[in-house]
């Protein structure tokens, strides 16, 4: 399902690859977001994005940390994309090491979606987003270890 893309592609990931034949007929695409939405906010909370970046997405950021808004609603508005230059070159290399290579998506599945027939029917909540964080902020210090 996940589609590691090329090690060297700015391009990580995009909701849109998910939409056609293997996207569950009873969800909403936005679900395709999820994910995505739920790492860059991982990113937001920690202050490893791209400076440009952030002043360009300033407002969204705040309102993402303030919980204004979900995941989805984070991913959709930066048009549901990963793109390895939103992060700084502090978390780069994790992001590449930790997302490219699908490990991401593997957590989020074991973690969110072990019990549903797929990804897509994970719920956009704090909770679960909490969950995934957690997830996300061990396998970065393990990172920085390594």
């Amino acid at each position: 399902m996940y589609k590691v893309k090329d090690h060297n592609s700015k391009i990580i990931d995009n909701a849109k690859d998910y939409f056609g034949v293997n996207f569950p007929d009873d969800q909403p695409l936005d679900q395709a977001y999820l994910h995505i939405g739920i790492f860059i906010g991982w990113a937001v909370e920690n202050d490893f994005l791209d400076e440009e970046f952030n002043d360009d997405f300033f407002s969204l950021f705040i309102r993402f940390k303030n919980r204004d808004i979900n995941s989805i609603i984070l991913a959709e508005t930066l048009d549901g994309v990963v793109e390895i230059d939103f992060f700084n070159t502090e978390i780069q290399d994790f992001v590449r090491n930790y997302y490219s290579s699908g490990e991401y998506v593997h957590d989020y599945k074991n973690s969110l979606g072990k019990n549903l027939e797929s990804i897509f029917q994970v719920e956009d909540s704090w909770k679960n987003y909490d969950v995934m964080k957690a997830i996300i902020e061990k396998k970065y210090k393990l990172w920085l270890k390594s």
